[in-house]
């Protein structure tokens, strides 16, 4: 896939640097386990195995809670429908053994029958694909950044959840000091909050 073809996770919902720094890890852990036993995942469980890859404490995962990991697992997912290979991310469950996914059943049994061997570098060079084309907007200082995100929620503050920039305040400063557009960091955030939250 060409770096200007980016796809959309779902309507309303825009990919970051921040989802694709955390599909590259979660990917390798989901890689390994559909390889091994191909049982359910519980998110807490996906997340601490992902934090066990990167010491780096500064990188994302470590800030991840099962909260927005639909976020992270949707950019997985629009590798792996991108290149026709079944999904991943249906392995991720929350803690009652749920899933949010429809059509769970049919998704786990083709991951389970597929030969994951050959597809080890694709996701990478699709994450450098979507970084190449998000990268290209420009960076911010952290003040510049701040002040953004502040004059956008003074003036839209009734578009988005009360809790947003209580709960995200340092995540979305993140993402447009990277270059985020600022109606799209909003709109992530904003639909996590609204979404059920998973156990």
């Amino acid at each position: 896939m060409s770096d200007h073809r980016i796809p959309m996770p779902t309507p309303g919902r825009f990919l970051t640097l921040y989802d694709i720094e955390i599909a590259r890890i979660l990917y390798r852990v989901l890689l390994e386990h559909a390889r091994d036993t191909a049982e359910p995942i519980y998110f807490f469980e996906l997340i601490e195995s992902a934090r066990s890859l990167v010491p780096d404490r500064e990188h994302p995962i470590h800030k991840q809670v099962c909260v927005g990991i639909g976020r992270r697992l949707e950019a997985l997912r629009m590798f792996t429908d991108a290149h026709g290979h079944p999904d991943l991310s249906c392995l991720a469950m929350n803690s009652t053994g749920d899933s949010p996914l429809p059509d769970f059943t049919e998704r786990l049994a083709a991951l389970r029958e597929y030969d994951w061997a050959s597809v080890d570098d694709e996701l990478e060079t699709q994450c450098h694909a979507w970084e190449k084309r998000l990268r290209r907007r420009p960076t911010r200082r952290y003040d510049e950044a701040k002040n953004l995100m502040w004059a956008h929620f003074r003036t839209n503050r009734a578009r988005y959840h009360a809790d947003i920039e209580y709960r995200f305040r340092a995540e979305m400063i993140a993402e447009l000091e990277a270059g985020g557009d600022v109606e799209e960091v909003f709109a992530n955030f904003n639909r996590t909050l609204r979404e059920p939250e998973p156990a």
